[in-house]
């Protein structure tokens, strides 16, 4: 069943229904298997790259870039080109995925931002970010 999912059209934007995935060893393996892919990836851009420690827009281009070949990025002056193959484009996965990796290496104390300004407001952000669920349940 976890294949069906991969293997739909391009221009099939349906989602499977919860109880139509299998969620078995497989799907667990496959999981594993891509979250492992994802922190290795995580961890080499945060090393080779200091922007990337202190910005998540780029921390999140430059994984992109280096999990898949295919894509172009380019960067002028003013804009910034990301080119993705159609075929490419339910492979993806949500940006979010390599912000939750990096979070998780930080608190390792894995490419932590070298600007001690970016630590200060993502702590503040983290802060009221609990202090809202906590107000909000």
């Amino acid at each position: 069943m976890v294949e069906k999912i991969y293997k739909q059209p391009i221009d099939s934007y349906e989602q499977p229904k919860i109880d139509q995935i299998d969620f078995g060893d497989s799907y667990i393996e496959e999981f594993e298997k891509d979250l492992l892919k994802k922190k290795q990836i995580v961890k080499r851009v945060l090393t080779q790259s200091n922007p990337a420690t202190n910005n998540d827009f780029i921390l999140q281009l430059l994984c992109l870039k280096a999990e898949f070949k295919s894509i172009d990025l380019r960067a002028t002056r003013d804009n910034i080109i990301l080119t993705i193959p159609k075929y490419q484009l339910k492979r993806i996965s949500s940006p979010e995925s390599y912000t939750r990796v990096r979070r998780t290496l930080n608190k390792q104390g894995i490419g932590l931002p070298s600007d001690e300004r970016v630590s200060e407001r993502r702590g503040l952000k983290q802060k009221a970010i609990k202090k809202y669920y906590a107000q909000n349940k």
